[in-house]
């Protein structure tokens, strides 16, 4: 097995995993993903997930601002695989699928309180 991080594009059977985190509630969820399927039958272009050897290892989920600019509402990384370059692998898909969509600008934030955000 190859110990290369691979980034998709979440599909159903990916969601638990991705909002494991409850920052989100069931009813917002679903209609998000009823949007997205309506859209694309086979993926949620919302979410992206990378995985390391077959195990879903990080995620991050996507919102547009004003329906408009796309903004990174959530990052996360399981602890086990922090500083091994998820994130990374992570926002370089996220950088060229709305570079290829034509966004020029992709916005993120931080609570001035988290511990370490950007560790």
């Amino acid at each position: 097995m190859s110990d290369e991080i691979v980034v998709r594009f979440a599909r159903l059977d990916d969601l638990d995993f991705a909002y494991q985190d409850g920052y989100i509630s069931t009813e917002v969820l679903k209609r998000k993903i009823d949007a997205q399927l309506a859209l694309n039958s086979d993926r949620i272009e919302d979410i992206l997930i990378a995985e390391r050897n077959g195990k879903r290892v990080g995620y991050v989920r996507l919102e547009y601002l004003w329906s408009i600019v796309p903004y990174i509402s959530l990052i996360q990384v399981l602890p086990e695989y922090h500083r091994q370059g998820v994130g990374k692998a992570l926002l370089g898909f996220l950088e060229t699928f709305l570079r290829d969509a034509g966004h020029e600008a992709l916005y993120s934030s931080s609570q001035a309180d988290e511990p370490e955000p950007q560790a």
